[in-house]
């Protein structure tokens, strides 16, 4: 039974949607206008929906209404009708942050505008401020308790253990898709570094650019950096042979930088350095002068000039040792070579001058290290060399590809990105952070966490409708008990404070035992170190990462919609007659 009301239903609707909508485009514009980043934006409108409940609740005490289905289809008309006209959806569709923050920013502002009706109805229906639970919360618990033995129980025990198991499920679903997003950002981190400053194509990057690169980064919180060359080339050994890209660097100076180097298998990094004696080969008769070779002949006179052809076959000197070269343990099994094996690197960029006319240059080297990322595209296509080595072999004289830094927070790299690039003077330098390199493929993980956040979300709205279904049985079953306390007193308020009561003690029982079972499985899961196939996943365990950020929502959202469930048969029970329950007695 609704309470005598100042306006008409029709007053009322337009109220809400006209309210709505102004607070919703408010909040909207603020959050547009102090956060530049979408996925601040995004964390600011989930944060602002659950404020939607202060004006729910100060309407509801000025209108003294409980339709709350009107309140509820009100605000989600004006809400969306709002996002639709201001929202700004990215690009990147139900992937982005943002793009979902807007599609839940609706429903989600429309349960707190009801949630905030609920409460104020429960607090002020009876036309002054009652907060106390002290009788309801008696009869409540009296309630639940006497529902041993009858089929009830077993409907409640099934409403109970719906919310348990779905809030634990979305807790370790939650949990293993950020392992995996977390293990995949350590292995793109370890191969690119936190963030890269390079040139445009056809601009060198000169030592000057590196050494003022790394002053502005330190000034913004670089902890560490490292120059390095950068190329394409081909790598042949003698059974195979594969693309990759090269990376010249200095291992005590990179390191710290490109976490791919302490992800050694074998070798080490001081076997980089010219060692051995090399593969010996024939050298080119075009490069004799630059190299002085010697041509000894028998019975020689030292004193002659040596002839322009020799007589006979002449005899070379040793060749020098090979520089080292860290591999990928993929591309070891697929060119089938082990430590101090001899590769050709091809350049197809640069040329040297052959007998036959210009081709490719080559170079051999010798496989110092070799290091598992545990990611295909890591282990099978990246290769690192000493940084003179690569600048000599790409004929680049001083020149880099570009300067690497680490900072002590990976996720604010996208942040300084732009700062960088405009104390190093804008065009034609860029800054590049790992999250920009790996759009894509982040992109693709934040879509399966989200729909798997979806999905799993549904077990606790089945569960919900389980204790709606629990107490409406619980409303038809106790409609005798509901007729004699309203004859003996009982206000509507009363009526409905118990039975919202007996939903939120089932809520909030089974959200508490979810979270405890969900993160004390996901604990559990972590220390067993789950084995799965790594030659499919590339990883040696199940990996789990819990966020408190991740439980507090989930719990959260459980709380909210079980809550929400008790509401509609709570005023169904306050609305119910005395002579109606007194009927058939």
């Amino acid at each position: 039974m609704s309470l005598p009301t100042k306006k008409v239903p029709g007053t009322f609707f337009l109220i809400d949607v006209a309210g709505t909508a102004a607070i919703a485009a408010g909040l909207l514009l603020l959050a547009r206008h102090f956060f530049a980043d979408e996925d601040d934006q995004a964390l600011a409108l989930i944060a602002f929906a659950p404020l939607f409940a202060a004006p729910g609740f100060l309407l509801s005490v000025w209108r003294k209404d409980s339709h709350f289905s009107r309140m509820g289809l009100g605000a989600f008309m004006g809400v969306l009708v709002t996002v639709v006209a201001l929202g700004q959806f990215p690009e990147a569709g139900i992937a982005s942050e943002l793009y979902r923050s807007l599609l839940v920013f609706s429903p989600f502002s429309a349960l707190a505008y009801v949630v905030g009706g609920a409460l104020a109805y429960v607090s002020f229906g009876g036309g002054r401020f009652d907060p106390r639970f002290s009788f309801e919360s008696f009869i409540g618990m009296r309630y639940l308790r006497s529902l041993r033995g009858s089929v009830l129980s077993v409907v409640t025990v099934i409403a109970l253990v719906g919310v348990v198991l779905g809030t634990a499920l979305l807790i370790i679903g939650l949990a293993v898709l950020s392992g995996f997003e977390g293990d995949l950002i350590e292995k793109i981190i370890g191969a690119h570094a936190h963030m890269s400053v390079t040139t445009y194509p056809g601009y060198p990057f000169t030592p000057e650019d590196a050494d003022k690169a790394r002053k502005e980064a330190t000034k913004l919180g670089a902890t560490q950096g490292a120059r390095y060359v950068a190329a394409e080339v081909l790598i042949a050994s003698d059974s195979n042979h594969t693309e990759a890209r090269m990376y010249g660097v200095d291992p005590a100076e990179a390191k710290p930088v490109f976490a791919v180097l302490s992800r050694l298998v074998k070798g080490g990094l001081e076997r980089m350095d010219r060692q051995g004696k090399g593969a010996p080969k024939l050298l080119p008769p075009t490069q004799a002068p630059e190299r002085s070779q010697k041509v000894r002949e028998e019975n020689d006179d030292p004193e002659r000039a040596t002839p322009p052809f020799p007589e006979k076959r002449p005899t070379f000197a040793a060749p020098s040792p090979l520089p080292g070269i860290v591999i990928g343990i993929e591309m070891a099994r697929q060119l089938h070579i082990e430590i101090d094996d001899t590769v050709l690197v091809v350049s197809p960029l640069v040329e040297e001058l052959t007998p036959q006319g210009p081709a490719p240059k080559t170079k051999s080297f010798r496989v110092a290290a070799i290091f598992d990322m545990r990611m295909y595209e890591f282990d099978a296509h990246y290769v690192y060399v000493l940084t003179k080595e690569a600048q000599k072999f790409l004929e680049i004289g001083e020149d880099m590809s570009g300067m690497a830094f680490s900072f002590p927070d990976p996720a604010v790299t996208q942040k300084i990105g732009p700062k960088l690039l405009k104390a190093m003077g804008g065009y034609p330098m860029q800054a590049q952070a790992w999250q920009d390199k790996n759009k894509n493929l982040f992109l693709s993980l934040k879509l399966e966490k989200a729909v798997a956040f979806i999905v799993l979300i549904f077990m606790v709205l089945v569960a919900s409708f389980s204790i709606v279904n629990t107490l409406t049985m619980t409303v038809i079953e106790k409609a005798r008990e509901i007729a004699i306390l309203k004859t003996m007193g009982a206000t509507d308020v009363s009526i409905s404070k118990v039975f919202v009561m007996q939903g939120a003690i089932v809520g909030a029982f089974g959200t508490a035992a979810g979270a405890v079972v969900g993160v004390t499985l996901a604990l559990v899961l972590s220390q067993l170190r789950w084995v799965i196939d790594q030659d499919v996943y590339f990883l040696d365990h199940l990996p789990i990462r819990l966020h408190v950020a991740d439980i507090l929502q989930v719990c959260a959202l459980s709380l909210v919609l079980t809550s929400l469930s008790a509401v509609f048969p709570a005023l169904s029970a306050a609305r119910l007659e005395p002579v109606e329950g007194l009927r058939y007695e």
